[in-house]
């Protein structure tokens, strides 16, 4: 699947959807359950929709970026590279 493209900030839509489902409550409300972690190319893109979708499924509310990152450090399929990356990359 090719990625998908480019919006007016020159993000790619990935990111902007993950953004938004960090945080925006109404978008996520609305889109995550059409939204599919197939949809994400980059395997950091993909356990942070993961992660996302659990916390949403589970508590009803949005995950802050502390959350996330304490979820992704129970993790054991995913190292501390790839745990830094989602933090400097996606959770700015």
């Amino acid at each position: 699947m090719a990625p998908l493209s480019l919006n007016s900030n020159n993000e790619r839509i990935e990111i902007t959807i993950l953004r938004n489902l960090i945080f925006n409550e109404e978008f996520t409300r609305k889109a995550l359950p059409f939204v599919n972690e197939i949809y994400f190319t980059k395997r950091e893109e993909k356990i942070l929709f993961q992660e996302i979708n659990t916390f949403v499924e589970k508590y009803k509310n949005l995950p802050t970026k502390e959350t996330l990152l304490i979820e992704l450090g129970y993790r054991k399929d995913i190292n501390d590279e790839e745990v830094k990356s989602v933090k400097n990359y996606y959770l700015h």
